[in-house]
Parts: structure tokens; C-alpha cells; sequence
């Protein structure tokens, strides 16, 4: 009886860790990001003009006098409030 439920706990195991693994070989869980990836470094953060919230400058609009804001809706309000 011991060595059926053995059998059984490793067969377990490995279905665990067969379809816990990425289908390219990777070893990554499946949709999932690499938690340790390097980023591609530091990037400039900027303050939205209007409610103050700070976002990387990618990620920001910015206005014809050279404001930064951090949605359309924002840069269409105008600074602060």
C-alpha cells in the first residue's frame, strides 16, 4: 500500500512540474514575466502638470509649453486645479 501511494505522490509531482514549465523550454510559468529580467535601465520620471502623479516620461503626454501629464484628459484640463 506504501508504494502505490509513492508511485502516486511522484506521478503527481511530475504532472506538476510538467505543465508548470513553459512549452519553449524556457522554465518560466506560462504568461508570466521574468521576475529578475533586466529592464532596460532607469528611465526619466516627470510630474503631471495637473493632479501631480509621477510616471516615467514614456508613458506621459506632454502639452505644446512643455508640461507633462499623465493622461489626455489631464493635458486637455490644463495645470493644476
Amino acid at each position: 500500500m506504501a508504494r502505490i501511494l509513492l508511485l502516486l505522490g511522484l506521478l503527481v509531482l511530475a504532472l506538476f512540474w510538467a505543465f508548470g514549465r513553459r512549452r519553449d523550454g524556457t522554465g518560466q510559468a506560462p504568461g508570466g514575466r521574468d521576475p529578475v529580467a533586466p529592464s532596460s535601465g532607469p528611465q526619466p520620471m516627470v510630474g503631471c502638470a495637473h493632479c501631480g502623479l509621477h510616471l516615467p516620461q514614456a508613458e506621459a503626454v506632454q502639452d505644446g509649453e512643455g508640461r507633462w501629464f499623465c493622461s489626455e484628459d489631464h493635458r486637455a484640463r490644463g495645470g493644476r486645479v
